[in-house]
């Protein structure tokens, strides 16, 4: 990068520093992005829905930045680890606040927004575990599948209805494809 690894420390007064300023850069973007979200046009579950599109988007693109927020903030001084739970619940209160506007709204049931909001966070964070540029999905279909997996659950319909108790014995993708699965 054309200078020594002294003139770094010029900017930075130790290695902590330098692994606190690297793990906070991304959870500040997320922040950001959440707040361009949260002020943005749309319905909630429109504003949801970008939410986990720009989470995942971003979070694919810069992957290394994510890995290294993920995998060392165990490393963190406790001042850092203090800085990256504060700037973590910044954003979690801007995912919090877009599930209390689709509560309100009457678009998403009655939920704990604090469970919700880290349930989502959570499920969207382990893209980053086993998503590959070599499989079958984008980044925009693994959003688009997070978010419906988030906002319309994995029961149908009917069977929260019915509520009987009893399963089929064979999945209905597999029943509708001929028995073949479509996954």
């Amino acid at each position: 990068m054309g200078f020594t690894s002294a003139a770094l420390y010029y900017y930075f007064n130790s290695k902590q520093d330098i692994l606190s300023e690297i793990i906070t850069r991304p959870i500040m973007k997320l922040i950001v992005m959440a707040e361009d979200v949260e002020a943005g046009q749309g319905s909630s579950t429109e504003k949801l829905h970008e939410l986990i599109r720009r989470h995942i988007t971003m979070m694919l693109k810069e992957r290394d930045l994510f890995n290294i927020l993920l995998r060392e903030r165990l490393e963190l001084s406790p001042e850092g680890a203090t800085r990256l739970t504060e700037l973590e619940e910044m954003y979690y209160i801007k995912v919090r606040a877009i599930i209390r506007a689709g509560t309100r709204a009457g678009v998403l049931r009655p939920v704990n927004p604090k469970v919700a909001a880290l349930a989502m966070i959570g499920m969207v964070n382990w893209v980053l575990r086993w998503y590959r540029d070599s499989r079958d999905y984008s980044p925009t279909e693994v959003a688009e599948m997070m978010f419906d997996i988030f906002y319309n659950g994995t029961v149908e319909p009917q069977s929260l209805v019915a509520h009987s108790g009893a399963e089929r014995s064979e999945p209905p993708e597999r029943a509708e494809a001929g028995g073949k699965s479509t996954d």
